[in-house]
C-alpha cells in the first residue's frame, strides 16, 4: 500500500493536470460562444428594428421651425428637417398655411421640390405662416400650388408631417436702435426683393458713440447678409433728409430710405 501511495498521488495529479488542460479550452470556447451569441442577438435586434421601420414606413422630422406669423414677401425664414427611411429620388414638398389655405413654398414656380441631401437632411426657405407641412413624395407627384387640405400618405406621397409655427420668445425681443431721436427696428428675417432672397443679420446694424448709424454687408458660410432698419412708427408723407458718410476706398451702393407710408431713394 505504501508503494502505491506515491503512484496514486501521481495518478491523481496527472488526472488533475489533464482535467485542467481540458477545461481551459472549454472556458475559451465558452467565451467565444458567448460573444457569438451576443453578436447573433444584436443582429436579430437590428433586423427587427429595420423590419419595424419598414412596416411603419418613412417619416419626416423638423429640426428648425419658423415662428408663427402672417406671410408675405418681406416675411420669410429658414426651415430644416430630415427624413427617416427615404428612398432614392424622393423629394420634399413644403407648404405654409395662412388664412385657412396651404400654399406651396417657397414659391409657386419651379423648382416646386426641396432636394434631400445625402445625409437625409433637407433645407429651404418659406414664407411665414400659422402652420408648416412637409411631404415626402416620389418624382411623379405633381403638387398643387394651393389647397385647403393636404393629401394623405399613400401612392406617390410617402409621408406627411405637419407642425405649428414656433411662438416668438418674449425673452429674445427684436433688436431696436435709437438713432436721430427715433427708435428703429432691426430686421432679422429673410425677404424676397429684386428677384432673389435676401438675408439679414442684426449684427450688421449698430450705432456708435457719436450717435451715427452704421449699416454693413458681410459674408459668412451661408453667403452674403445685409442690414435693414425701419421706424417703429409712421412719420407720414413728407420730405426727409438723410446725411450719410462712407469710408474712402469703398464703392458706394445706392439704397432706399423708407417709412411705412412711402419710400425715397438716396443717390
Amino acid at each position: 500500500m505504501t508503494r502505491l501511495d506515491p503512484c496514486s498521488k501521481r495518478v491523481c495529479f496527472r488526472r488533475f493536470d489533464q482535467w485542467k488542460l481540458k477545461t481551459v479550452p472549454l472556458a475559451v470556447l465558452n467565451g467565444v460562444a458567448r460573444e457569438r451569441l451576443l453578436l447573433f442577438i444584436f443582429c436579430i435586434f437590428l433586423s427587427g428594428c429595420r423590419t419595424r421601420q419598414d412596416a411603419l414606413g418613412p417619416s419626416i422630422e423638423f429640426t428648425k421651425i419658423p415662428v408663427t406669423a402672417v406671410g408675405g414677401l418681406d416675411n420669410m425664414d429658414t426651415i430644416r428637417g430630415r427624413v427617416i427611411g427615404v428612398r432614392p429620388e424622393q423629394r420634399i414638398v413644403l407648404y405654409a398655411k395662412t388664412e385657412g389655405r396651404w400654399r406651396i413654398q417657397p414659391f409657386a414656380r419651379d423648382p416646386l421640390f426641396t432636394e434631400i441631401q445625402g445625409d437625409s437632411r433637407w433645407k429651404n426657405v418659406t414664407h411665414l405662416g400659422e402652420e408648416y407641412a412637409a411631404l415626402l413624395v416620389d418624382p411623379s407627384y405633381s403638387p398643387p400650388q394651393t389647397t385647403e387640405a393636404l393629401p394623405s400618405a399613400g401612392g406617390a406621397v410617402a409621408a406627411v408631417a405637419v407642425v405649428k409655427g414656433q411662438t416668438a420668445d418674449p425673452s429674445s425681443p427684436h433688436k431696436i436702435l435709437h438713432f436721430s431721436g427715433y427708435d428703429w427696428l432691426v430686421r432679422d428675417l429673410l425677404s424676397y426683393r429684386g428677384g432673389s432672397i435676401n438675408s439679414f443679420d442684426p449684427a450688421n446694424a449698430w450705432t456708435d458713440a457719436n450717435g451715427a448709424l452704421h449699416l454693413r454687408v458681410t459674408k459668412n458660410q451661408d453667403g452674403w447678409s445685409c442690414a435693414e432698419v425701419h421706424l417703429t412708427r409712421s412719420l407720414g408723407y413728407g420730405t426727409y433728409l438723410f446725411a450719410y458718410f462712407r469710408f474712402e476706398g469703398l464703392p458706394f451702393v445706392s439704397g432706399v430710405a423708407r417709412t411705412s407710408d412711402h419710400s425715397c431713394c438716396f443717390p
